[in-house]
């Protein structure tokens, strides 16, 4: 689960307190929140692990743990943002990306009978990608014309009807 923190313009906390909990806006955040979780969730679950050669992960902490969602209020805008505090982010590229942890294991793994050269060449084919691009970038911008609409459906829905 990821974790969620908010920020707030100094203004505007007892506002964005109100207005956070208020049932016109809260729906809206949820929404927001979950699509955030969600791709955080996929991430993941197919991020690239550096690991051993017997393919269990190295014993260290791991970019892949260290997600966070952001719902920062400004007053002139409520935005939800899916933040890694790795510093190293930008630079993950491997083949492994988009592989689930089992299939990271599996493929890293050294066979019998296998050198380690054999295993590298196994690992290394295809090309090699960004985490953050294939993972967390394309899946948000893929997602966001279905969000909208949703949204949009929602905020004409409590327009015409109020907040019941």
């Amino acid at each position: 689960m990821a974790r969620i923190s908010v920020t707030v313009d100094p203004s505007l906390e007892r506002y964005v307190d109100r207005l956070l909990k208020s049932s016109t806006y809260q729906p809206i955040v949820e929404r927001l929140v979950d699509e955030a979780e969600d791709i955080e969730r996929q991430a993941r679950e197919t991020w690239p692990v550096s690991r051993t050669i017997r393919g269990a992960p190295k014993k260290k902490p791991h970019s892949r743990d260290q997600f966070e969602v952001v719902v920062e209020v400004t007053p002139s805008r409520l935005q939800v943002r899916l933040v890694n505090a790795a510093e190293y982010i930008t630079y993950i590229r491997s083949y492994l990306t988009g592989l689930t942890d089992d299939e990271q294991r599996r493929l890293v793994r050294l066979r019998r009978g296998e050198d380690f050269m054999d295993r590298l060449l196994r690992v290394r084919s295809g090309r090699r990608r960004s985490a953050l691009t294939t993972l967390i970038s394309r899946p948000a911008r893929r997602a966001l014309p279905d969000l909208l609409r949703d949204l949009g459906a929602d905020l004409r829905r409590l327009a015409s009807h109020g907040t019941r």
